[in-house]
């Protein structure tokens, strides 16, 4: 299969190339005789003394050792993965899942690759993808946090570009409306890479509106994922949500489905209408299974707390959680809270004081704001960018700094020069 490429390749040898710029050949069947082969054997990390085991549906038989070399020099080889990439199934899926188990490099490869087949794929294809992260995702070992959070991602604050003379405005300083992009959705692998891809979470809020088959493809994939395994289910459920019209990122599921639904019926830009209401109804089944656990979760948390789950019921529109989602409101102060100097080097660190309220959603707007509510938020984060950056004049002199010098001389100052229309000096 690797051709020219393969490890054991001796310098000079000349090897049968299979397929070429205008055909490519189907290696599926080979590779799933490769997964085949690897679901029965002991890995490095995974022995006959360990008290887990990989992903096994198929309850194969463990009966040889696999070395690991064999893992890395040819099962995770550069033109392996992209052949892998093009002949994916389940089964090969289950193989990356048994070699990822306690394994962390193994998984950041495997992460790696299938992240690039997310963002690549068509709105077919992503299905098997999602077969494969599947297994990966539901692998139960200590390495399971790392895993969500590289293919699922994280949240973060959406924020804007922060340049030396400018604050970095987030929340309602940020927000034109409600429905403003408030939080994104990264992947540590990016943060090592030199690719910029997007986490499945991320991807599918990114592609609404845009790619509709496709998140339906991935979605009622994900919701199967979530409803098997409870840590992963409370981990998407704790991510906050895209904008301030909703509580939670889960929050968009339900009519994003209804949406589709709707449009399904009327045939809009479908071929097979039945195939997609199955898949459809699918998700929305499976998002009704993911809220009602989310209710129960949440119902058990407030008792353990000591408090009423009557004090968060959803009141007429407004969806209430616990805790509670708050919206990021105006900057009021800017303060220094680290100071660190090593070899002449100085690391200064600043954290803003902001104001926030409870946020009340409905999932089309937010309760809590009010027509003044954003405009008020920018002013004041104009105001204290103004009080904490001076403004540049096009020396690169700042007007304070430059009125500060004048005061300190016996003449007229910049402003005053300005206001004498009588004055000749410049």
């Amino acid at each position: 299969m690797l051709g020219q490429n393969s490890p054991l390749v001796i310098p000079g040898e000349r090897r049968t190339k299979m397929g070429g710029m205008y055909a490519s050949p189907n290696f599926t069947d080979l590779l799933e005789s490769v997964a085949y082969m690897v679901l029965h054997a002991y890995t490095p990390t995974f022995t006959d003394q360990s008290d887990k085991t990989p992903p096994n549906p198929h309850g194969y038989a463990y009966k040889y050792k696999l070395d690991a070399q064999v893992i890395k020099k040819f099962i995770l080889c550069p033109n392996m993965m992209k052949i892998v990439e093009k002949n994916a199934t389940e089964l090969i899926g289950l193989m990356f899942a048994h070699l990822s188990f306690n394994n962390k490099e193994v998984s950041e490869a495997v992460a790696e690759q299938i992240l690039k087949s997310m963002n690549g794929v068509d709105n077919e294809k992503i299905e098997t993808v999602m077969d494969v992260a599947k297994h990966y995702l539901l692998i139960d070992d200590e390495l399971k946090p790392l895993r969500a959070e590289w293919v699922l991602g994280f949240p973060s604050l959406q924020t804007s570009t922060t340049f030396r003379n400018k604050l970095n405005k987030f929340g309602l300083s940020l927000a034109h409306s409600s429905k403003t992009d408030v939080h994104a959705y990264h992947t540590p692998i990016n943060l090592v890479k030199t690719y910029s891809k997007d986490p499945l979470l991320g991807l599918l809020w990114r592609y609404v509106g845009k790619m509709d088959l496709f998140i339906v493809n991935s979605l009622y994939k994900l919701l199967d994922i979530l409803n098997q395994d409870d840590y992963l289910a409370k981990y998407v459920l704790s991510f906050p949500p895209p904008n301030y019209n909703m509580a939670r990122y889960t929050d968009w599921f339900v009519p994003f489905l209804e949406n589709e639904s709707e449009k399904n019926k009327a045939n809009v830009y479908n071929r097979n209408p039945a195939k997609k209401a199955e898949k459809i109804n699918k998700a929305r089944a499976g998002a009704e299974e993911l809220n009602k656990k989310a209710e129960e979760w949440q119902k058990l948390r407030l008792e353990a707390e000591g408090l009423s789950a009557d004090d968060f019921k959803n009141e007429g529109e407004v969806i209430r959680l616990y805790p509670k989602p708050y919206v990021i409101g105006a900057p009021k102060e800017m303060v220094e809270f680290v100071t660190q100097e090593k070899e002449g080097v100085v690391l200064k660190g600043y954290k803003l004081v902001t104001e926030y309220g409870d946020s009340l959603p409905t999932r089309h707007s937010n309760e809590a704001f009010t027509t003044d509510t954003i405009s008020y938020a920018k002013r004041e984060a104009d105001k204290l960018e103004a009080k904490i950056f001076s403004k540049p004049t096009t020396a690169g002199v700042s007007v304070s700094n430059l009125e500060e010098e004048w005061e300190n001389r016996d003449c007229p100052t910049p402003m005053d020069i300005l206001d004498d229309d009588d004055s000749d000096e410049e």
